[in-house]
């Protein structure tokens, strides 16, 4: 991987707050006092969340007891005191946000006795009872033997941890009490007793590309089912600085890298971070439709890339195709589109649609659904859509 000036380059883009669904997400997190990792975290993806109607709720307080030298968590030796009320907060918020899928973490809490472990599954256990049948992501600290058994019974689809570093970066990146193996075994015992695991590696930290597909490599043999890479961004001057910006063709190139390890489902993009499309993923690792990155009949091919096409502004791109067919489609980017709901139908209508009209297609929703939009066509979109699969040559643009 070729190093880029440090000057911040233009992909790394996250989208601006706005819209009638981010005041809402706003509205009801503070009304019921709740905290979540976009905020406490600086997650560059809040805007175009919050804009979906999505969070990720942080549990155990918002002080962590540990003090990693990449992350933006407030830190103390010691965390606020749990509420009792926070699971059944928590079920509530998604009820009125209605979410189908919810992700929740945590600060580290080293100064309880089961490390918050009880709290965490309590949490669970009120998502899933609450009579709605929403999914839960658990992306949990390095657990193990009871503590994690104790969170596995509470019922997550998913359980998440992240190693967040390569191996040779762990002491510099980590608090002194986290390493690569203690991760490494929280993601086995998980996987062992059956759930789908998921972690993320942060790149920009020094790494080497040798290093980055070592860890794909112990992380599935831990069994890791899903996997994660995005680009380390700094929070603030008192933190690690960024060592490279990596491109988007470095993002695809360990993103194909991953797959072909056997990684059932595979976000590798600079604003990449472990919730982000966390229920797709979920889709793609449960019905195997990433495995080695093929495509065959019931096994769509996922592909996420970005760039900038002649005339659009920087677009990032997630797509499900089978068969000449565009099964799922996720535009994101820096181009405007309003109002924001009339473009996600023309997102969900793109199902169905044959590669060969996409870009007609595409054009023809945004006409229909009477969306402004600007930055952004068909043609672009096409364009991306056809060189991430390994076909120059755009369709329905002619």
């Amino acid at each position: 991987m070729d190093s880029l000036p440090l000057t911040k380059p233009d992909w790394i883009r996250a989208r601006l707050p706005g819209g009638e669904a981010w005041k809402k997400v706003g509205a009801v997190l503070a009304r019921r006092g709740l905290s979540t990792v976009c905020d406490e975290a600086h997650c560059p993806n809040k805007g175009e969340c919050w804009g979906r109607g999505t969070a990720t709720f942080m549990i155990l307080g918002d002080l962590c007891t540990r003090a990693c030298a990449f992350c933006a968590v407030a830190t103390a030796r010691k965390g606020r005191p749990l509420r009792e009320e926070e699971g059944e907060e928590i079920a509530a918020a998604a009820a009125e946000l209605g979410l189908d899928y919810v992700v929740l973490t945590s600060v580290d809490r080293d100064d309880l006795p089961d490390r918050g472990a009880l709290h965490f599954a309590r949490c669970i256990r009120a998502v899933k009872t609450a009579g709605r049948g929403a999914a839960v992501e658990a992306l949990i600290p390095d657990y193990h033997g009871e503590e994690l058994t104790a969170v596995i019974r509470a019922g997550p689809e998913v359980i998440a941890h992240n190693v967040e570093t390569v191996r040779s970066l762990q002491a510099a990146v980590r608090d002194r009490r986290a390493d690569f193996d203690k991760s490494l075994r929280t993601l086995r015992e998980a996987a062992e007793a059956g759930l789908l695991t998921k972690s993320s590696i942060l790149l920009g930290l020094g790494e080497t590309e040798e290093e980055v597909l070592s860890a794909m490599d112990e992380l599935r043999r831990a069994g890791t089912a899903i996997l994660v890479l995005g680009q380390y961004l700094r929070p603030s001057p008192r933190h690690l600085p960024v060592v490279r910006y990596l491109s988007p063709e470095d993002f695809s190139r360990l993103g194909e890298a991953a797959l072909s390890r056997g990684f059932s489902s595979v976000i590798s993009s600079p604003l990449a971070r472990t919730s982000y499309h966390a229920r797709e993923k979920l889709v793609d690792a449960r019905a195997g439709n990433a495995v080695s990155g093929g495509a065959g009949r019931g096994n769509p091919r996922r592909v996420e890339t970005m760039g900038r096409p002649p005339g659009c502004k920087l677009i990032r791109l997630s797509a499900a195709v089978e068969g000449g067919i565009i099964r799922s489609l996720s535009i994101r980017g820096d181009f405007f589109a309003s109002p924001e709901a009339a473009f996600d139908r023309v997102e969900a209508r793109m199902a169905g649609t044959a590669l060969a009209e996409a870009g007609r297609t595409f054009d023809s929703l945004l006409a229909e659904e009477g969306v402004q939009a600007f930055g952004v066509s068909g043609a672009g979109v096409a364009e991306l859509l056809m060189a991430a699969l390994g076909d120059n040559t755009p369709p329905g643009t002619s």
